[in-house]
């Protein structure tokens, strides 16, 4: 009897501890679901137009097409497709070089690439395309595409590809397809067809405190001023107001679209710039409610001959 008990409580106790081992087995394959989870959800930030894990970034929006773009990008596009306008080429043209930017560098002006390769578009020194420097600066660099790119003759009748292909001469020029269809949504939104198609979250840039100087507008207002002549053409700001850090920027021909063009610019170049409100043709977009997008304007009815700007304050 001693012996059968003492037996007993042994198997009582190993049945015991066999039986615990459920949860162990449990836990093991939770935590494995979880690391997968979490690599699986990398990936998809990483490598897709997902932005999980910074929510700062912006969306463009035509025609019921959507793309997520980060901060960087879309300033990028934004500053091609204004030089683009500057120079007078067609949407489609546009087209073709945010296709082109999208295929060669992510639309990021890297400072690498194959062989002496850099910039939005990978030009080469080498081949004739400006010093380092100067292809490194996104508004030379877009202005260089254009002029080659409206010196092929019947570009206008080429695919995107083709035409993407017979100003950089690629290896395989068949690339260049695969992003039409979002580098169609970038010039709709950056010409201004799309309206109001771009909102952007911010990581929330600080400025310092800003005073007018002596053309009356703060250092942010003047700084955005010279983007814009740099980026879009001619611009003489009106109605400024609060203490130098807003303003109204004329459209010309009170032309909805260029009116559009102008205010989509301004909310892609405002984290770097220091934009806090964007108000046109009765809708406001602001900074600090990103998410919230275009909300309608307050204060009157629409002036379809302005884009009011408002900077960081002045206080």
């Amino acid at each position: 009897m001693p012996g059968r008990t003492e037996a007993g409580s042994r198997g009582a106790r190993g049945a015991d501890r066999g039986g615990g081992h459920w949860w162990k087995a449990l836990l093991i394959m939770v935590i494995i679901a979880a690391l997968l989870i979490a690599a699986g959800i990398f990936v998809l930030s990483k490598f897709t137009r997902l932005n999980l894990f910074n929510p700062a970034g912006c969306t463009a929006t035509a025609s019921g097409n959507q793309l997520g773009l980060a901060l960087d990008q879309t300033q990028d596009a934004s500053v091609i497709a204004a030089v683009g306008l500057r120079l007078g080429v067609p949407a489609y043209g546009i087209t073709i070089a945010e296709a082109t930017a999208m295929q060669e560098s992510k639309l990021e002006n890297v400072d690498y690439g194959d062989r002496d390769s850099l910039g939005l578009f990978q030009q080469r020194p080498s081949e004739g395309w400006g010093t380092s420097s100067q292809i490194m600066d996104p508004v030379y660099s877009s202005t260089r595409f254009y002029q080659a790119l409206v010196d092929v003759h019947g570009w206008q009748n080429m695919s995107v590809a083709q035409a993407a292909q017979a100003v950089q001469h690629s290896a395989d020029g068949d690339l260049y397809a695969e992003h039409q269809a979002d580098a169609s949504v970038l010039a709709a939104v950056f010409t201004g067809g799309a309206g109001d198609g771009l909102s952007c979250t911010f990581n929330g840039a600080s400025f310092a405190p800003q005073t007018p100087g002596a053309s009356g507008l703060t250092a942010q207002a003047a700084a955005y001023s010279a983007a814009f002549k740099n980026e879009l053409g001619a611009l003489s700001v009106q109605q400024i107001a609060d203490g130098g850090s807003a303003f109204s920027v004329p459209v010309p021909g009170s032309s909805t679209s260029t009116g559009w063009s102008y205010a989509n610019w301004s909310v892609a170049q405002a984290e770097s710039l220091g934009v806090v409100s964007v108000t046109y043709d009765g809708k406001t977009w602001n900074s600090a409610q990103g998410k919230a997008g275009w909300q309608a304007a307050t204060g009157g009815a629409p002036d379809p001959g302005q884009v009011r700007i408002e900077m960081t304050s002045a206080h």
